[in-house]
């Protein structure tokens, strides 16, 4: 067993909420959430080496939807 389950095990049985679909968010509102985030991309090339895509902050949202 790899740490990453060891992890996902104590999340369920702590009963932490899994990813944002347990929030109440839905696939619907990725491409919103996404589209809010590029006027904040200014402040974050500061930060980052890399440019932010809307595409990569969309992904990065799919994939938190739920995670375990």
């Amino acid at each position: 067993m790899i740490l990453a389950d060891i992890l996902r095990g104590y999340c369920d049985s702590l009963g932490i909420d899994n990813g944002l679909s347990a929030l109440g968010f839905t696939h619907s509102d990725i491409e919103p959430i996404a589209n809010a985030t590029i006027p904040q991309q200014q402040m974050a090339a500061k930060l980052s080496p890399r440019e932010n895509a809307r595409d990569d902050i969309a992904h990065i949202l799919e994939r938190a939807m739920k995670l375990y």
